[in-house]
């Protein structure tokens, strides 16, 4: 087992600005957040044997761990090929990243994968990781979605939603991080969990049922003359309009969503129910 040597905190400045640059480029809202962040970490960034940056991480309690193996950080993050097999494609998401050796080697390693998502709560820690591994494969691959301190959610689902709903899914945990701060990372974890969950189920709804909703909808256009009550509008609007339909419950009586207007739109057609007796007739 090799020695391990403690490294300035700082890093290297040509590696944390040519990851800038690239973050800067592809993900500018979370550039700005670095701008203005100083990272403060209970712990130390230390050089593992073969040369690469390791984090040893201090708890309150004195204890202390470090996030990958003395010898070889690569060797640590080796361990998510046990989840993500070499043939995986579809979504691969990270919950916390460490230093990024796990995100880095998943996206050399598995080509096939769409789309390659890291979810980082800690603000400290990707500050670091910046500074100290070379990031720039990530960065600047298209396949990359970040999502860091306080993400948004609406975000993740307007750049995941559709793969997501579409094919296979892993979620991958740095281990160390949610040793770390526990609660952090289980609460973003849920989030996650809970987000994903929402698009599967909208997604399976698709799935399931879209091909018979278009079959009914194509097989019932005849019907939709009939089934909306436009005679009644006809000439009650002079000049630009715009009718809008809604719901029955939109009104309280029969035939009354209307007024009439000039130059402008004042209509409201409501799905209604009608009393007219020719009208039923057609329908029956």
């Amino acid at each position: 087992m090799g020695s391990m040597v403690s490294m300035d905190f700082s890093g290297d400045s040509a590696l944390f600005q040519a990851n800038l640059a690239l973050l800067k480029q592809r993900f500018p809202h979370i550039h700005a957040l670095v701008e203005q962040h100083r990272p403060v970490f209970d712990g130390e960034v230390l050089k593992s044997a073969n040369g690469l940056a390791n984090l040893r991480y201090q708890l309150s309690n004195g204890a202390a761990f470090l996030a990958y193996d003395n010898d070889d950080p690569w060797s640590s993050a080796a361990v998510h090929f046990q989840t993500v097999k070499e043939d995986a494609s579809g979504v691969v998401i990270f919950v916390g990243m460490g230093l990024g050796y796990g995100p880095l080697l998943i996206l050399r390693e598995r080509p096939a994968i769409a789309k390659l998502a890291i979810v980082e709560p800690s603000l400290d820690i990707f500050c670091i990781a910046l500074r100290h591994v070379d990031l720039t494969p990530l960065l600047g691959s298209a396949k990359t979605f970040l999502y860091v301190g306080d993400w948004d959610p609406v975000r993740m689902e307007r750049e995941l939603g559709r793969e997501v709903a579409i094919s296979d899914t892993h979620i991958l945990k740095h281990q160390p991080s949610f040793s770390w701060q526990t609660r952090l990372y289980e609460e973003t974890n849920d989030r996650v969990f809970q987000l994903l969950n929402k698009i599967n189920a909208m997604g399976s709804t698709t799935n399931y049922y879209g091909e018979t909703f278009v079959k009914n909808r194509l097989a019932n256009l005849t019907n939709y003359s009939s089934c909306h009550q436009h005679r009644y509008t006809q000439g009650i609007i002079e000049g630009p309009s715009c009718p809008a339909y809604s719901g029955r419950a939109l009104f309280g009586h029969e035939h009354t969503g209307h007024s009439k207007g000039r130059g402008q739109m004042r209509h409201l057609c409501s799905g209604f129910r009608t009393s007219d007796p020719a009208e039923k007739r057609h329908r029956a």
